[in-house]
């Protein structure tokens, strides 16, 4: 992932190759400089655009203080400025196009331009499309009632449907949609045509997203058509290959529908060969790739695969002259998958390790938009783990020595180890939008050179497969379980469903067939090295439950083994708590706060840990977020020990750890921790003792994984669900006595204080005593 500064030296080098190219403009005023550039712009050529613009605005005269400008200049400058980041954006300098709008807004608002309104719209988008959903919110509303002031037809249609993005991004479906037919009203009042096309096309995809209105969806898609057909220019080749995108989504939304079914998938080919005419004849080698890749995979569906091939090697083509690997690495993958498809398995990898090469990158930037669960899923995820697909296959088939310079069975395993790795590093940046978890990286070391009686486990979940890829004492191996995803899945979730049910035992069926699944496979390599803890790196479904209740018919996992999770290999750093110089911290809320329930248990809790670990106790009214601020500030603290309410949802600005007057959002926590990421002496125990995920829901398990990565702590103790109190409060006073002896490691001392409750016949239920993790 870049940093900023790499992105500066990236940012310079583009401006000075957009610079080397010479046009004689130094005479033309910055009026006549703002035309070529459009002129230019609409040809698609977005380098000399930028230039022309950057010139014009850099030519006119801003000495004085911006209400002292002629309001010539002053409109002027607002227009080159909005016309700099619009253009940047295409050409995916996004901190450049912030600081023009950002520079444009505060001449707009110094001067109350004309232009307020619509600087407002643009930078709310900017807003919205890096994750930045607050700031995104507040400002649209902001320019929609500047918009209304005005009544102005072309901008409040323009800040209108901004702000449908942002309510369809909030799942108010309803409000999204008003803002959207409002928005286009007022284009069509206007007579402002691309835009009316741009809302269109929203409320065909608001439709397919909403509740799968899919009759509603077609009709709305008729009506973005008639538009996009009516001009031919660059950007209606973006308009097509979006529609080319719909149309399939329909499809699949219409499967039993066979004479519209049929009629779309003419119209996809047709609107896909459209997109290509018009790319070739503007000459737009991003665009071209773009269609020619579309078409590959519509011929990829159908299995031709000699089409298929040949489009997406024009693809990867064009995408290379476009120098633009985002586009790039799509075509790769494609290309991969179709050598598979086909039986070519070396190339295949070969041709997905290409892509993943290209893809590492850029793919913070994929991410960084209010679309990024839906890039991450569906563009991203199953690129890596395609390559450990194929790796995998590669390393069980390899049954003899490798001959010289090929690589062995186990650096096989590694490279798909490693391939997945990647994209457990990059969901958790996607979840908390933010680069912490790459600071991290460089202090931060792997898990294979830990205790050798400790085993890492690292299940992979495959299509067709299961694959354990299994740590010991260095040595990498792979155990391969004949389940399918969709049937691990299903088994997972009725898991967890039936664990919260204390009053009946229906979990253990479902107990037992994940233990026969993810344990009773490796036990003889388990007991012959002597294992006595397991550290599992889960994914996707498998984050959702606790693992210490699985059962083999007779003992759960947690009486046979010591587990610890983490979200990543890399992510850990597996050091033992050091008992000398300890500094704690210690919160809690025991009183009803907020709607959320008191803790009575806490008091006894918190008193336990402080006799043991001694610290500072923030209770109640003193446990305020500026409190909590300013002893994180004071004391760099080893322990932190939360008793408080905390929810995690599918994003961080969903996820919240409760303080007595407000809500720490996970966005907030890693600003207040931001230093503390970074010290010497890091955090090394977190924990939550009172915190609890959405039942079945991978993003908020995997929120609840990272939080010690947002804290900046080498371990962390959390819960899945919210836990009987009393229940809690002893196991966690047995937690911190078992901690206090200087031969137990965490992972020990969490068993140890899990089986005292579990031997106590009315904590019998893994509801009590599970749920820590």
């Amino acid at each position: 992932m870049m940093n900023k500064t790499t992105q500066y030296l990236l940012c310079c080098s583009l401006w000075l190759l957009i610079s080397s190219h010479t046009v004689a403009i130094d005479t033309v005023a910055p009026a006549g400089l703002r035309d070529q550039g459009e002129a230019l712009y609409r040809e698609g050529r977005f380098e000399h655009a930028l230039r022309l613009w950057q010139q014009a605005f850099d030519s006119l005269p801003m000495q004085q203080e911006p209400k002292d400008l002629p309001p010539d200049t002053t409109e002027q400058a607002i227009g080159l400025l909005r016309h700099i980041a619009q253009v940047s954006l295409a050409l995916g300098l996004n901190d450049r196009a912030l600081s023009a709008l950002q520079q444009a807004q505060s001449l707009a608002a110094a001067t109350e331009s004309s232009q307020y309104s619509r600087v407002l719209s643009e930078l709310g988008d900017w807003y919205l499309g890096n994750g930045q959903w607050q700031q995104a919110g507040e400002t649209l509303s902001e320019s929609v009632s500047q918009a209304r002031a005005l009544r102005h037809p072309g901008t409040l249609a323009a800040a209108l449907n901004n702000l449908g993005n942002a309510l369809v991004l909030a799942a108010a479906y309803d409000q999204a949609q008003t803002a959207y037919e409002e928005s286009l009203h007022w284009a069509v009042e206007a007579d402002n045509r691309p835009l009316q096309t741009t809302v269109l096309i929203n409320l065909t995809r608001l439709q397919l997203q909403n509740g799968q209105l899919w009759q509603t969806a077609y009709s709305a898609l008729g009506r973005a058509l008639g538009h996009v057909r009516q001009r031919a220019t660059p950007a209606q080749v973006a308009d097509l290959m979006t529609l080319t995108r719909l149309t399939k989504r329909l499809m699949e939304g219409l499967g039993g529908d066979g004479g519209k079914g049929k009629a779309l998938s003419r119209l996809h080919r047709t609107l896909l060969e459209q997109a290509l005419e018009i790319a070739t004849d503007f000459y737009d080698p991003h665009q071209q790739a773009y269609a020619h890749g579309y078409l590959g995979q519509y011929y990829e569906d159908r299995q031709d695969y000699p089409q298929a091939m040949h489009h997406t090697r024009q693809a990867i083509f064009f995408a290379e002259q476009a120098r633009y690997p985002a586009n790039l690495y799509l075509w790769q993958w494609q290309r991969g998958r179709l050598l598979k498809a086909q039986g070519y398995k070396v190339d295949a990898v070969a041709a997905y390790r290409q892509a993943v090469v290209t893809l590492n990158p850029v793919r913070s930037h994929l991410m960084n938009n209010y679309r990024a669960p839906d890039v991450f899923y569906e563009r991203i995820q199953p690129v890596y783990f395609g390559l450990a697909d194929l790796l995998l296959e590669q390393a069980q088939q390899l049954t003899t020595p490798p001959k010289t310079g090929q690589p062995s069975s186990e650096d096989l395993l590694r490279e798909a180890r490693d391939s997945v790795e990647i994209l457990n590093t990059a969901e958790l940046q996607d979840y908390f939008q933010d680069e912490c978890t790459v600071a991290l990286q460089t202090k931060q070391t792997g898990l294979d050179g830990i205790d050798p009686h400790t085993a890492v486990i690292y299940p992979v979940i495959l299509p067709q497969r299961l694959v354990l890829l299994v740590s010991l004492n260095g040595q990498l191996q792979q155990v391969v379980v004949p389940v399918t995803a969709t049937r691990l899945e299903l088994s997972t979730r009725r898991f967890r469903r039936h664990l919260q049910i204390r009053s009946r035992h229906a979990y253990l069926v479902e107990a037992r067939q994940l233990y026969d699944w993810m344990i009773r496979p490796l036990q003889a390599q388990l007991s012959q090295a002597e294992i006595h803890t397991l550290v599992f790196v889960p994914s996707g479904v498998l984050r959702t439950i606790p693992l210490t209740a699985l059962q083999d018919g007779q003992q759960f996992l947690v009486e046979q083994y010591a587990l610890a999770t983490t979200p990543s290999l890399s992510l850990t750093d597996p050091q033992p708590l050091s008992r000398e110089d300890t500094e704690t911290l210690i919160t809690s809320l025991s009183k009803s706060v907020q709607g959320f329930p008191a803790l009575p248990g806490v008091a006894g809790e918190l008193s336990t840990v402080q006799d043991l670990l001694g610290g500072k106790i923030l209770q109640d009214k003193d446990y305020s977020v500026d409190s909590l601020s300013g002893a994180l500030k004071e004391t760099e603290y080893s322990v932190l020990h939360m008793a408080t309410h905390g929810v995690f949802g599918g994003s961080a600005e969903q996820s919240f750890l409760l303080t007595y007057d407000d809500k720490l959002n996970m966005n907030r926590l890693g600003e207040l921790l931001q230093v503390g990421i970074f010290r010497d002496k890091p955090l090394e125990l977190l924990t939550l003792s009172a915190c609890q995920t959405t039942l079945g829901d991978e993003r908020s398990a995997l929120g609840l994984a990272g939080v010690a990565v947002q804290f900046g702590a080498r371990s962390a103790v959390a819960s899945l669900w919210f836990v009987d109190d009393a229940a809690t409060a002893a196991m966690m006073a047995e937690f911190y006595q078992q901690l206090a002896r200087t031969d137990q490691s965490k992972a020990r001392a969490l068993q140890q204080a899990q089986l005292s409750l579990l031997q106590q016949p009315q904590y019998r239920h893994p509801i009590y005593w599970a749920s820590p993790v």
